[in-house]
């Protein structure tokens, strides 16, 4: 209870620590309106009554790697039938489940997200700089914004199932302070340089 901070059920567990939530909006054909993703790899969809005879989760095999993020895409001018839910893993894969059904409607693999990785890195360095650690669904819009380890935000159109445009790291400023930043500061004076930060979380301002 959010008032009283009182429990009112648990919802079955999974088998690992749970990374991401989301909830959609009950319909004809939405029964299990609770998502959660994890360590568990599966995306899972709860009833959403905890006390219900059947409260077990559906559990959807979906990725080979932890999953970090969630995030629904309400797709304008969609049926909330058709509506996907995103997700995104530790290797920088990132697929999309109808959230009527659980189907896999489309996946992009992170070699198509990323630009091709240093070779002299080793293989968990470059899953490190791939991995999926927020996604941001711009409302209105047909555009998901993905935030990856080595500190970029892709654009992906869900429509077209395609990325259309990443922006790099230098382009944020390392923590700016207003007083010193003028129109003729230069962008790589505010940038990241060698060793940039992991998109960890992306709010959207209207």
């Amino acid at each position: 209870n959010f008032n009283s901070g009182v429990c009112l059920g648990d919802f079955p567990k999974l088998d690992r620590e749970v990374s991401a939530l989301a909830w959609l909006v009950p319909h004809q054909y939405i029964h299990n309106p609770l998502v959660g993703v994890g360590w568990s790899r599966v995306v899972a969809f709860w009833p959403s009554d905890p006390h219900s005879e059947d409260a077990r989760p559906t559990l959807i095999p979906a990725h080979k790697t932890d999953i970090l993020s969630l995030c629904l895409c309400e797709r304008a001018g969609m049926d909330p039938d058709d509506w996907v839910i995103a997700s995104g893993d530790a290797s920088g894969d990132l697929l999309f489940h109808v959230t009527s059904s659980g189907r896999l409607a489309f996946k992009l693999t992170a070699r198509q997200l990323n630009d091709p990785p240093d070779a002299s890195s080793s293989q968990a360095e470059q899953e490190g700089q791939a991995s999926i650690f927020c996604l941001l669904w711009l409302p209105g819009t047909d555009y998901l914004l993905v935030g990856v380890g080595s500190g970029h935000v892709h654009a992906i159109d869900v429509g077209a199932e395609k990325k259309i445009l990443s922006v790099a790291p230098e382009m944020f400023p390392d923590d700016p302070r207003p007083g010193n930043i003028t129109e003729a500061t230069p962008t790589h004076s505010l940038s990241l340089r060698t060793q940039p930060d992991s998109v960890s979380t992306m709010a959207y301002h209207p």
